[in-house]
């Protein structure tokens, strides 16, 4: 916010600037910086999948929306539901044993299991034997 004039019997007159974190309700909201994708744009409006709270002559704070079907990147993932046990669970977090990923972040995210190797580690007891001992990762 920057403020000029003012005086004795005058008011000062203030202009609200995006960007610089002091959301005086004249834009959807003020993360406080210009970078775009993480919820408050560079022109401090709110971006398709996020939701800002906060503001009132206070710093914006936002996040992404999960289970939208977009994932924005805030998130590990976002495949459209709230279901657990597909891949991406319902908070959004890429669960065990899965990988996850969207083309682009207008499109929900493919979840696959992740298939583990299986390796072989041989070490020599002695000349004349050999072990095999398998590891599954």
């Amino acid at each position: 916010m920057y403020c000029i004039g003012g005086s004795i019997t005058g008011r000062d007159v203030c202009v609200e600037i995006c960007g610089d974190g002091i959301d005086a309700l004249n834009y959807e909201c003020d993360d406080g910086n210009l970078v775009n994708i993480d919820g408050c744009s560079q022109a401090c409006q709110v971006e398709l999948g996020f939701f800002c709270w906060g503001g009132n002559f206070a710093i914006n704070f936002c996040d992404e929306i999960c289970g939208d079907g977009m994932a924005r990147g805030l998130d590990d993932c976002d495949d459209e539901n709230f279901v657990d046990g597909d891949g991406c669970d319902a908070n959004c977090n890429t669960e065990f044993g899965w990988i996850c990923y969207a083309d682009n972040n207008y499109l929900s995210s493919i979840c696959y299991p992740i298939t583990w190797p299986m390796i072989i580690d041989y070490f020599v007891m002695s000349t004349t034997t050999e072990y095999i001992k398998e590891l599954h990762i």
